[in-house]
């Protein structure tokens, strides 16, 4: 009699003989998968390939869609590479014509005037610390070199004190290196998108900054003449004048240049005084 569910089955005999067919059956198509591996697959049915037939419309007309955006992206990508295969010459013909520009270089000038002194009036701190040095280095001079006589052993005297006043402006250029290292990222980046002519940056930037410098320079100077004792007529004080402007703007020039030449401000306190050096032998 039956002793289980599965009446199929009435002893452990019968049972194990109707499973050894199946069992052999799998056990020799796995032998048949593993032991030929060229040809384990072989007997497999060949993938149809997805016709289009078989597609629904939306995914075609996705399909068609991104089709043509990967084709846009192809010719963007060929007209990039062959703008750079030719060096920039389109951006530099671009930078180049002055009819590019929407505006004329008078508004670009007053535009950026008028920034740049914004910019210099907003931080009073640093304008402040730069006339207090000027007048306290005018007073070292005038007390250290005062009292010199007209004679002719006072001459050295008198060559020395003008030395120490132009070598101390020069010096103090060294400060304005920051002014285009602060930005000169910015001004690339406007540069390059067409915003305005690199002439009208660099005048309203230097006539913007050159006031301050000019007025720091002057007192300097003036209190250091004075309290000398040098000579008091108007064309002499005058010719010392014009000749401390001059070397102010020079210093300025060349510390700007410096400035824009070196990768950081690191590099140009190093190239700054060893340039004002070699001039001053």
């Amino acid at each position: 009699r039956c002793c289980c569910c599965c009446c199929c089955f009435c002893s452990t005999s019968t049972f194990i003989l109707n499973f050894l067919p199946t069992f052999s059956t799998l056990s020799s198509s796995v032998l048949l998968l593993f032991s030929s591996p060229t040809t384990s697959l072989s007997h497999l049915p060949p993938q149809n390939p997805v016709s289009a037939g078989s597609l629904s419309p939306s995914r075609l007309s996705r399909m068609s869609v991104l089709e043509e955006e990967l084709q846009a992206a192809e010719e963007r990508r060929g007209n990039l590479m062959r703008r750079l295969s030719n060096g920039g010459g389109e951006k530099k013909k671009f930078l180049g014509n002055e009819e590019n520009f929407a505006t004329t270089f008078t508004e670009q000038f007053m535009l950026l005037f008028r920034r740049a002194w914004i910019n210099s009036t907003r931080n009073p701190v640093s304008a402040r610390a730069a006339f207090g040095r000027s007048v306290t280095m005018g007073l070292l001079v005038g007390f250290l070199y005062r009292g010199v006589q007209f004679t002719q052993a006072s001459v050295q005297d008198r060559t020395g004190a003008l030395y120490f006043v132009i070598t101390t402006q020069i010096f103090s250029a060294q400060a304005s290196m920051r002014i285009f290292l602060e930005e000169r990222d910015l001004f690339f980046r406007e540069r390059l998108a067409g915003a305005y002519r690199t002439s009208s940056y660099y005048w309203s930037k230097s006539l913007a900054d050159t006031p301050l410098q000019l007025v720091c320079a002057l007192v300097f100077s003036l209190l250091g003449y004075f309290l000398v004792g040098l000579q008091t007529s108007l064309p002499h004080v005058l010719t010392f004048c014009l000749s401390v402007i001059i070397t102010t703007l020079a210093a300025e020039s060349y510390v700007v240049m410096v400035g824009a030449l070196v990768p950081d401000d690191k590099l140009g306190v190093v190239l700054g005084p060893l340039g004002f050096a070699l001039m001053s032998l």
